[in-house]
């Protein structure tokens, strides 16, 4: 049996994705990267590899880079990679 909600093509002009983002409360326009579904501003909290001398969440900023996006099928696509400037562990938005 058909539903009709899922036969029914989208009728808006930027389609549904904006508007199930926009309804958890976010606004195009906003510090979010819709790409990838993280604050454009947001850092790694601390290094995830143990022996690293930035492991322990102190609150204060460490040494990493931003080296780019892994690219999924599944959302959010885009998932921003890094690396600890200290220990040379790479890691993602994913890891935390």
């Amino acid at each position: 049996m058909d539903s009709p909600l899922l036969s029914a093509p989208c009728t808006k002009p930027l389609g549904c994705a904006l508007e199930n983002v926009s309804g958890l409360g976010l606004a195009p326009g906003s510090d979010m990267d819709l790409s990838c579904g993280i604050p454009k501003n947001w850092a790694p909290p601390f290094c995830p590899n143990p022996n690293c001398i930035h492991h322990n969440a102190s609150g204060q900023p460490w040494p990493f880079k931003r080296i780019g996006f892994y690219k999924r099928l599944t959302p959010p696509h885009r998932i921003q990679r890094f690396t600890c400037k200290a220990c040379g562990r790479s890691f993602s938005t994913q890891t935390f």
